[in-house]
């Protein structure tokens, strides 16, 4: 999520979520950033589009220097 721009992830975010629900009949509570990077904006993006827990790598969110 951090390797785009924090616009282009919401948007992913919101489309994952309407296909979700569209195809399987409900909307995931939790994620996962798995790009092993970080932004300070991931967390907000993932809470704006609905989710309401986030998984991160924590070894990567530790030295980042962001």
């Amino acid at each position: 999520m951090a390797n785009i721009p924090e616009e282009d992830g919401r948007w992913s975010c919101h489309f994952a979520m309407q296909t979700y629900e569209k195809h399987l009949g409900f909307k995931p509570v939790s994620a996962w950033n798995p790009e092993c990077t970080w932004m300070q904006y991931v967390p907000r993006t993932f809470r704006d589009a609905g989710f309401m827990y986030l998984t991160l790598d924590f070894e990567s969110y530790m030295i980042s220097n962001h």
